[in-house]
């Protein structure tokens, strides 16, 4: 349980081409893309939704996948499963 905590406490996306990051540039001086992909990040770590949310997203996801049984499986399992202190699923 202890290993499956700590898998789902750790968020990483980064967004560095291979030629940025073995050009000897000044690390300072990344790429706008990168800086915007941090604060979407941050924003989107920082968003908090209720119940009703996730009740909404679950209901318009299963409206899109109607028909397709195994989408509709993952959904289910979400609804199930989702819990708000590991809110990226």
């Amino acid at each position: 349980m202890a290993v499956k905590q700590c898998n789902q406490d750790q968020v990483t996306v980064s967004i560095i081409s291979r030629n940025e990051g073995g050009s000897g540039k000044d690390l300072n001086q990344l790429e706008p893309s990168f800086m915007y992909t941090q604060i979407f990040k941050e924003i989107l770590l920082d968003m908090e939704h209720g119940q009703k949310a996730v009740q909404d997203l679950v209901a318009y996801c299963q409206e899109q996948y109607e028909g397709n049984v195994q989408e509709l499986q993952v959904i289910d399992e979400f609804r199930r499963t989702y819990n708000p202190t590991s809110a990226i699923w």
